[in-house]
């Protein structure tokens, strides 16, 4: 490999009608985090410093949540730095020793949620440098929380640490997991329900449990994780690429499963996936715009802040050095290439040919009109008219998708 050059990667236009928005107090927010890993040793050398500033937790939190509580906002910053910090660390170890990394996390996925649920039952182990700062958030979660909301986001924080035990696991096998395995899997490893569960606490809002807990809303909030999810394999593609050229690290990335699911190149592959990911903003912008017709107000801002989250973090990965400096101490060793589309690749509404999430769906009440109308943060937006993308090169995109 050669090192003395970036590893460029070109990501095909992205669709979003959702406009961008940030919270005013991002920058302060960022800088008490900092002042908060610090505080827990995670700054102790410039190496350290500079992986813990390229997370900038604090803008991805202002994005997803423009106008939450600065006070309740800074407990999930806190949490984003330490979150990302130890899924890297995770990361590395089973990049090594997958079988002994699965064991280990297993007892402290357990033990780190136990934290959330009862702070006061000492779970951590104390010679981990996570024990600290964890239990410093669980206090804070819990003063702020509603034994609603904490019950939701313990619930949605489990799925991600059981989700990351699976990546583990795959990592292990000689086979990449399928398509219809990755995309469960991603939406949780990427924390695509446990960030979304966070929303209410920030804005010290609770949806009544028959709403949130329904079918529909459900289906809308897994199917904004899993664009998440994907916009960040995206994103972190050239990290992965880095890793994998550098280190011998397994490629575990929505690009690459496309690919050997397909048999396709990488160019194909990334198309492929855009196609996928616009298929499925089309169905997210469609199903919110059916639920806020008669969302409570709760319910309203939640739905609202889904759609934040989704461009927020594409917005953040568009720019965090986190995906350009793979290791902390190689900055500039990755360039992303990216642009916003304002007409999706792929303006269907059929469903993915993957049996996981076809439910998502099913929950469009008349879904035989096709995608008429569709729902930004302003009212409606036409989309009727957006052309459908061309067929990638080798007639890949018949291969993955209905006719």
């Amino acid at each position: 490999m050669n090192t003395s050059e970036p590893l460029l990667v070109c990501i095909p236009p992205l669709y979003c009608p959702i406009p961008a928005a940030i919270h005013p107090q991002h920058a302060d927010m960022q800088l008490r985090a900092l002042d908060w890993m610090a505080q827990f040793g995670f700054c102790a050398d410039e190496t350290s410093r500079r992986r813990v500033v390229a997370i900038n937790g604090a803008e991805f939190v202002a994005r997803m949540t423009p106008r939450g509580d600065p006070e309740r906002m800074q407990v999930f910053v806190d949490w984003a730095h330490l979150s990302l910090l130890f899924d890297d660390t995770y990361d590395l170890l089973s990049d090594s020793s997958a079988g002994g990394a699965l064991a280990g996390f297993a007892e402290m996925a357990v033990k780190l949620m136990r934290t959330f649920e009862a702070p006061q039952a000492s779970m951590m182990p104390p010679d981990s440098p996570f024990s600290a700062p964890l239990h410093d958030l669980a206090q804070r979660t819990h003063r702020f929380a509603t034994p609603v909301q904490l019950r939701r986001m313990v619930e949605a924080q489990r799925t991600w640490l059981s989700c990351v035990a699976w990546e583990i696991a795959c990592k292990t096998r000689p086979e990449p997991p399928s398509l219809n395995d990755y995309v469960v899997l991603r939406m949780g490893t990427v924390g695509g329900i446990a960030s979304s569960s966070w929303i209410e606490i920030l804005n010290a809002t609770e949806a009544p449990s028959h709403a949130i807990d329904s079918l529909p809303v459900r289906a809308l909030s897994e199917t904004a994780g899993l664009i998440v999810g994907m916009d960040e394999d995206l994103y972190s593609y050239g990290k992965d690429l880095w890793h994998q050229q550098r280190d011998g690290t397994p490629l575990l990335n929505i690009v690459s499963i496309v690919g050997h699911h397909l048999a396709c190149s990488h160019e194909q592959a990334l198309a492929e996936v855009v196609m996928m990911r616009d298929r499925l903003m089309n169905l997210f912008l469609t199903l919110r715009n059916q639920i806020l017709r008669d969302a409570c107000p709760a319910l309203a801002l939640y739905l609202t802040d889904l759609g934040h989250y989704i461009r927020g973090t594409a917005d953040w990965g568009m720019h965090t050095d986190r995906y350009r400096n793979p290791d902390g101490a190689s900055p500039h060793a990755v360039e992303i290439v990216h642009q916003w589309s304002e007409t999706p690749s792929d303006t269907s509404l059929k469903p993915l040919p993957l049996p996981a999430i076809r439910w998502w769906w099913d929950q469009l009440q008349d879904a035989s009109q096709g995608m008429s109308r569709s729902a930004d943060d302003q009212g409606q937006r036409d989309l009727g008219h957006a052309p459908s993308a061309a067929p990638a090169p080798g007639g890949v995109r018949q291969v993955l998708r209905n006719p």
